[in-house]
């Protein structure tokens, strides 16, 4: 059976996003809704909690972008979300790059091109799992991919993700068996990263982005032979 995405479009220009619209009926998914600013982009998704994936232009005209949205969507609702662009200066690229999009969408595209980049994305989403967890009078349901690395005090465990950080009472052993998920690497006796996420390794440090994280002497070969 055909898995059918429930989709919100932002784009500011109001025939391609008509032209998406009718693409995607075409293709057999559903346009949730549409949205034209950040505002209208945060409301849309506050009002439609059955979106399943955002195709987000980063240029928006003035204020807000994709990218601010995109920022939203990673700290409060946790779905899929792919670029559209035609043209963006090389900060703003970097900055989306740092988001860790789905996909890029170059303007202009093409039908099939859009049915090959929504079939990848229902390939890889079929493979994300989720943790849920309390986090204060909320409870929060995180993407796993999302997370950088976990840090523990013996107490608490710091979960550190793109956007936020989130404090969870418990030992770094128990989370790690709840999380499941094989693509985090015990480094330290107080981290644990997501090796999906690790940009370099030396003989003392993870880099992840600007931070280092200790990798352990005991742990360096265990840790070498996951990465590789």
């Amino acid at each position: 059976m055909k898995r059918v995405l429930n989709i919100l479009v932002v784009e500011d220009e109001l025939l391609i996003s008509e032209m998406l619209r009718e693409m995607l009926h075409d293709l057999g998914h559903t346009v949730v809704a549409s949205a034209r600013s950040y505002n209208d982009a945060l409301e849309q998704l506050k009002k439609h909690p059955t979106i399943t994936l955002a195709l987000l232009d980063i240029n928006l005209g003035a204020g807000k972008n994709g990218i601010d949205v995109a920022q939203e969507i990673i700290s409060q609702y946790h779905i899929p979300f792919i670029f559209l662009t035609s043209y963006a200066d090389k900060k703003t690229i970097q900055e989306a790059i740092a988001l860790k999009p789905e996909a890029y969408l170059i303007k202009p595209f093409s039908q099939p091109d859009l049915m090959a980049t929504l079939e990848i994305v229902k390939a890889r989403s079929a493979h994300h799992s989720f943790f849920t967890f309390k986090s204060g009078y909320q409870t929060v349901k995180l993407n796993t991919a999302d997370i950088l690395w976990l840090k523990t005090d013996n107490v608490y465990v710091e979960i550190k993700t793109l956007t936020k950080t989130y404090l969870l009472r418990s030992s770094l052993e128990k989370l790690l068996t709840e999380l499941n998920d094989s693509n985090f690497v015990r480094a330290h006796r107080s981290y644990a990263v997501n090796l999906n996420h690790v940009n370099a390794v030396s003989n003392h440090h993870i880099l992840i982005g600007q931070e280092k994280i200790p990798l352990a002497r005991n742990s360096y070969d265990t840790f070498m032979a996951r990465f590789k």
